[in-house]
């Protein structure tokens, strides 16, 4: 008779995914607010204004940067 054998995978140190690496699939979610420093007070508010976030709502950069951009480009009338 043989027997098999069942070998148990080791996940080795180089194959082992860090928290960095794992960062693209899963997006860090912060405060709106986190991203505002650095801009002028004209652009902060017109971001706030389009994106009608309650404080603290949190979203990821790529959601705040696209929010940014569609308030430079929204007309005021």
């Amino acid at each position: 008779m043989t027997q098999k054998r069942e070998q148990k995978e080791q996940p080795s140190s180089s194959t082992t995914p860090t928290p960095e690496a794992q960062a693209p699939a899963q997006a860090e979610r912060r405060p709106f607010e986190t991203y505002l420093p650095g801009l002028p007070a004209w652009q902060q508010a017109a971001v706030r204004a389009y994106a009608d976030w309650p404080q603290g709502r949190e979203v990821t950069r790529a959601e705040f940067d696209k929010a940014l951009e569609g308030s430079t480009k929204e007309a005021i009338e």
